[in-house]
């Protein structure tokens, strides 16, 4: 009786010493991550806009360097944009399969970034406009893809991201946004041209009063 009792003693203090075994190994493990993605590279890629001009940026945002990063574009968007024209990125066109653009950095320090003029936003929305008006298939045009693959120190570590981008997101709804001088010009010059039309109206309103009155 003894010998069983002893047993079940037993079994039950190794099925604890298991159980907390287990949970401290939890607990180690997601002090492991968690120190991992506090202290590893995180790098991004954007676009942004600023006084009306459309800009791409390449950051990192982490705490480490990132090493050999590639940056890829799939596909390009269907308008002109000044990414490959002032080489910040290198255009591939392969026969059979969308045209794509990508860059390679050797060295991204913490808190560094690399940046490109895209084009003017007025300007881009405006041609994506007109193109959707010609052919409803360029509605996507201007949506695309950018994956990011980059390595930590002596590359023992890879990361690797892919998301969905739209530069419709940068588009503005209602009122009158100056967007840059040329723009206001612009604007101004409506403006004025909405002026002289009710100026025009008014004076052909008045003849006709003028009229009415001689005939009385």
């Amino acid at each position: 009786m003894s010998e069983w009792f002893m047993f079940g003693i037993t079994f039950i203090y190794a099925l604890l010493t298991f159980f907390i075994w287990r949970a401290n190994k939890k607990s180690v493990d997601e002090m492991k991550l968690t120190r991992e993605l506090a202290y590893r590279p995180e790098v991004i890629a954007f676009f942004y806009e600023k006084h009306g001009g459309l800009y791409f940026q390449i950051k990192n945002i982490g705490s480490r360097v990132a090493f050999n990063t590639k940056v890829r574009i799939d596909p390009v968007f269907n308008i002109f944009t000044y990414t490959a024209e002032n080489n910040f990125m290198t255009v591939h066109a392969e026969q059979g399969r969308p045209t794509y653009e990508e860059k390679n950095i050797k060295v991204l320090a913490p808190n560094q970034s690399l940046e490109t003029f895209v084009g003017v936003e007025n300007e881009i929305l405006n041609y994506y406009y007109k193109s959707v008006e010609t052919n409803e298939r360029n509605k996507d045009s201007l949506e695309s893809t950018i994956e990011l693959i980059y390595y930590s120190y002596n590359k023992d570590k890879k990361y690797q991201e892919k998301y969905d981008v739209t530069l419709l997101d940068y588009q503005k709804h209602g009122g009158i946004i100056i967007k840059d001088i040329h723009h206001g010009v612009k604007e101004l010059e409506k403006m004025n041209r909405n002026l002289s039309e009710i100026k025009t109206e008014l004076k052909q309103s008045n003849r006709s009063l003028d009229n009415k009155n001689n005939i009385f």
